[in-house]
């Protein structure tokens, strides 16, 4: 079926239109994970372990990067916990950092 009379005329004009769309288009490249380093005092509460655990997930997902972790207490047992948790998501090539130094 052949456009009528104002479709006709209009026919053209629609197809520049998209036209020029796919060549004013800039290219979508897919999005950039956010480089993230992660600063933590974990120690007995759990908000820092969820927080560790949500940006490995985020980074399954290519959402983020993890660069790496710092913690910042001196408790030492939180920069085991950190290499433990990324070691359970495969990332032991992450750097963490760790505070020296006297508690309180």
């Amino acid at each position: 079926m052949q456009p009528t009379g104002g479709l006709q005329l209009a026919a053209p004009a629609v197809r520049l239109c998209f036209l020029k769309e796919l060549v004013e288009e800039p290219l979508l490249l897919p999005p950039m994970p956010e480089r993230i380093i992660i600063d933590t005092d974990m120690s007995i509460d759990v908000d820092d372990v969820g927080a560790l655990c949500l940006a490995h997930a985020l980074q399954d997902r290519n959402k983020a990067e993890i660069l790496a972790v710092t913690h910042n207490t001196g408790l030492e047992q939180g920069v085991g916990a950190v290499s433990v948790i990324n070691h359970y998501f495969g990332r032991d090539d992450i750097p963490i950092g760790a505070y020296r130094g006297p508690v309180g």
